[in-house]
């Protein structure tokens, strides 16, 4: 059937999904959130690149968080910490799940806005995904009080890629690392 002979049955589930996030603080069921991304056709985050230093100042690499093996998308592999904003969000609320994401409770959690990123997100969400890009640094003796399942990737390895790493995160992390990066990297 063609897409347009759907329109009834799309207003009624937009209505719906609607009428739920809502109810819900814009947040809509697991089960969906990948098909709503692709329906929606656009999707905007909030997202980090963690760069870890040395004793010394100097990067040792970024830091990569590791998806749970139930993740929708990309199970089991590693990405930047990110989240995507809600209808209902405000700025501090996208922020807040974004550094919860990364520290645990009582670590201090400076950000610094960096730039735009704009990627493909077609395996997975089927969307273009446009991120407000942000990097924390933090000492390689200070790793262990990060929330969650984390792995350091060294700027060599990072250079040749990583089949565990998601390949739109490596592209941000690459063009979080840039001299010269644009302040928005359209890496589609």
């Amino acid at each position: 059937a063609p897409l347009e002979s759907l329109g009834p049955e799309f207003e009624i589930l937009a209505k719906r999904v609607f009428a739920h996030r809502m109810a819900n603080k814009g947040l809509i069921p697991q089960e969906i959130f990948s098909s709503c991304m692709g329906l929606g056709g656009l999707t905007l985050v909030y997202e980090a690149v963690v760069r870890v230093i040395g004793n010394h100042g100097e990067t040792i690499g970024f830091a990569m968080k590791k998806r749970s093996p139930n993740d929708s998308g990309w199970p089991g592999m590693y990405h930047n910490a990110g989240t995507v904003v809600r209808m209902l969000d405000s700025t501090n609320g996208a922020m807040n799940r974004l550094t919860s994401e990364i520290f645990q409770d009582g670590m201090e959690k400076p950000m610094q806005f960096i730039g735009k990123c704009i990627t493909n997100q077609f395996e997975g969400r089927e969307s273009v995904c446009w991120a407000d890009i942000y990097e924390t640094r933090v000492q390689q003796a200070c790793l262990w009080k990060l929330s969650g399942d984390w792995r350091v990737f060294n700027l060599d390895e990072l250079k040749v890629g990583n089949p565990t790493i998601i390949d739109f995160e490596l592209s941000i992390v690459l063009w979080a690392n840039s001299s010269n990066r644009e302040p928005v990297g359209d890496l589609r």
